[in-house]
Formats: C-alpha cells, structure tokens, sequence
C-alpha cells in the first residue's frame, strides 16, 4: 500500500531532463510556425485559454521573448496530461505525424515525443467524427 503522501509519477515527471526539454522545444515549434500552427493554437486557447495570435517571427529560435512566452503558456497548456491533451488537440486541428514530425530525421526527436506521435497521430479521423478527440477532451 502506498503511503498517502506518496503518488505515482506521471509519464513527463519520469521523464529525464534533458528529454523533457526536448519534448518540450518539439511542442513549441509546432505550436510556433507552419501552416496548421494557427489551428493548434486556437485549439489550445478555445479548450484550455492562452492568446493565440500567431507570432512576429516563424522558427522558435528567431521569436521575440514576448512571442516566447506566450507560446510556452500554450506548450505549458498543450502538455498538461501528456499525452493526452496533445494528441486530442493534435487531431482536432488535422495535425498528422508527417506534420509533427517534420524538419526532423527519424530518430532526432526525444522518444517520448516521436513515439507518441508515431502511435497516436497516424492516420487520425476527421474532426467530428467517431474517433474525434472530443471523448478524450471531455468536450
């Protein structure tokens, strides 16, 4: 029996830190440019809050630390869960592997990432239909 101060840990808490960094700069360049990151950040903000207006630059590394922060809250919004609320709103704003995983060599994404992408996000049903993240968002 546990002890009642003691909780399992969560997929990401498990997560070393180096890995989790990785994770976490994936998310934030697909929520930062490309053409289906509009449709990610208005999931984000119309599921869980955040300001999704596209910001000044494209690439992550070039973004302005106002544009920064704002898409680290979304990333912040995007990983509670993980990886759940990723892939629920992956799929609800049409984002497939070949789009969470472009830019990148196979095997140059941090496993946690390329794996759940690999597993969850290929082939995903339109938005609406049976198979719609809305049972796993609760919406």
């Amino acid at each position: 029996m546990l002890k009642p101060d003691v909780r399992p840990m969560t997929e990401l808490e498990a997560l070393h830190p180096l890995a989790y960094f990785g994770v976490m700069h994936r998310v934030m360049t697909i929520i930062a440019g490309g053409r289906r990151a509009q449709a990610l950040r208005n999931q984000i903000a119309k599921h869980s809050g955040g300001d999704p207006s596209p910001p000044q630059a494209s690439q992550l590394e070039f973004l302005c630390s106002s544009d920064r922060h704002r898409i680290s809250g979304l990333a912040a919004r995007l990983m509670r869960g993980w990886p759940w609320m990723f892939i629920g709103l992956c799929a609800d704003a049409r984002i497939w592997k070949s789009w969470a995983l472009r830019d990148q060599r196979k095997g140059c994404s941090p496993f946690a990432y390329e794996d759940t992408v690999i597993r969850y996000l290929s082939g995903m049903p339109e938005p609406g239909t049976v198979g719609s993240s809305a049972p796993l968002l609760g919406s």
